[in-house]
Formats: C-alpha cells, sequence, structure tokens
C-alpha cells in the first residue's frame, strides 16, 4: 500500500502522536492560553501541526541511565550530546521524536534540549532569561515547518531555528545557544564513556522503538 505524500495543514506523519493530542483533550480552551501579542512574524504563518498545546508533552523530570544501561539505543542510533564543566549527557532522537523538548540541568545550569522531526534541528538552550528561569513545553504550533515552543511563566511563542521569542511578554527576547551535536550513539559513547543518557522511562507511553515521522522523511512531498 502506498503512502499518500503528506500535505498541509494535515501531516500524515504525526498520525502516530494522535492518541497523545486526544488523551490531551480538544485543542481550542488550550490554544487560546497562547499569547499571540506583539507577534515578530506573521500571524497568518503560525500553522497548526496536528497535536493541540501539549498535545506532544515535552519533558520536565527527565530520568537518566548510564551508557551501560542504555541497552535500548544500536550503535549508528542518533543522540543529541551536550557537555559542560566535566559533564556530558545524551538524549536520543527516539525519544526526542515524541517529545521534542526536555527540560533539564547540566551541574546548576538550566537547560532546554529542542528537537524539531520536520526540520530535523536539534538546539539547546539556556533557560535563564535575566534572572528568571523559564521552562517550555510544545505549543502545536509551526513556523515554515519548524517547531514553536512556549514558555509556561507567560504563554508566549518561542521560534527554534529563530532562538527568540516571537509573541508574547517576552517577544523579541533572545535565547543563549549551548554547543551541542548530533552523532551516533557508539561514537559518543567513545569520547564520553561517563555520558549519562536520557531514559525510556519518560511516565509517558510511548513506543520510542518506532519512528513516528518515517513516512514523512520518505514522502517526495514538502510540508
Amino acid at each position: 500500500m502506498r503512502v499518500r505524500p503528506i500535505r498541509p495543514p494535515r501531516l500524515a506523519a504525526t498520525a502516530c502522536l494522535l492518541a497523545a493530542a486526544l488523551a490531551a483533550g480538544p485543542a481550542g480552551a488550550r490554544d487560546q492560553e497562547l499569547d499571540l501579542s506583539e507577534p515578530t512574524i506573521p500571524i497568518r504563518s503560525i500553522l497548526s501541526g496536528g497535536p493541540p498545546k501539549d498535545g506532544i508533552p515535552a519533558l520536565s523530570s527527565p530520568r537518566f541511565v548510564t551508557a551501560d544501561e542504555a541497552v535500548f539505543l544500536d550503535r549508528d542510533d542518533l543522540v543529541v550530546g551536550i557537555e559542560d564543566g566535566g559533564l556530558a549527557k545524551a538524549y536520543p532522537i527516539k525519544i526526542l521524536n515524541w517529545h521534542e523538548v526536555v527540560n533539564d540541568r547540566l551541574g546548576a545550569r538550566a537547560l532546554a534540549v529542542t528537537y524539531c522531526p520536520l526540520t530535523g534541528s536539534a538546539v539547546v538552550f539556556d533557560r535563564l532569561i535575566g534572572a528568571e528561569e523559564v521552562e517550555f513545553g510544545v505549543s502545536g504550533r509551526l513556523y515554515l515547518s519548524n517547531v514553536l515552543m512556549y514558555d509556561r511563566t507567560s504563554n508566549g511563542l518561542w521560534s527554534q531555528l529563530g532562538a527568540a521569542a516571537v509573541s508574547g511578554r517576552f517577544s523579541g527576547t533572545k535565547l543563549e545557544t549551548m554547543n551541542s551535536v548530533v552523532t551516533g550513539w557508539a561514537k559518543w559513547r567513545e569520547s564520553h564513556p561517563a555520558t549519562l543518557v536520557l531514559s525510556t522511562d519518560t511516565g509517558h507511553r510511548r513506543d520510542y522503538g518506532n519512528d513516528p515521522y518515517k513516512y514523512y522523511r520518505s514522502s517526495d512531498s514538502l510540508m
């Protein structure tokens, strides 16, 4: 059976995420909570990605395992790797596919590890804005196919690739990015044997061995 090409605004690639969206309930009330004031991008260009606000659940209390305990990873599985102050962590893409944002810490530093499956972009941000530490969630909205996050302090939208707030109280505020790398698990483990690895014990029931975007990646159409 041939998979039909993906056409906006409906994403066939996100069909596997419908259970999460349904579990989160209807979109209307939560989407109205988003603060779209003072936009720096055209409002008409902010599109729905399918699931509603928090339909793709960000992780805020992530659990980690050691490299030896990360038996769910194959050698060539991709991870987002970060290192700072002698500490190293790896965030498997197979988990980020289902959550897109991980609010975490590396030592004393608050960070957000973000991944957009549609643009294949991984960016790590410092979550400290001035003297305020913020936490990010997945808004369910897209700009130019790229995930728009929202901060749980003001409900304003943030562009992952733009590394800045695009609406709300923080509109125009830039995020500080942290050095990170996307590489194969075996290579990261070899260079960082003491690394911690984001665990599949996320508190959510997901098939982390299944790529919900595999049809999107193999389609000849663009979102």
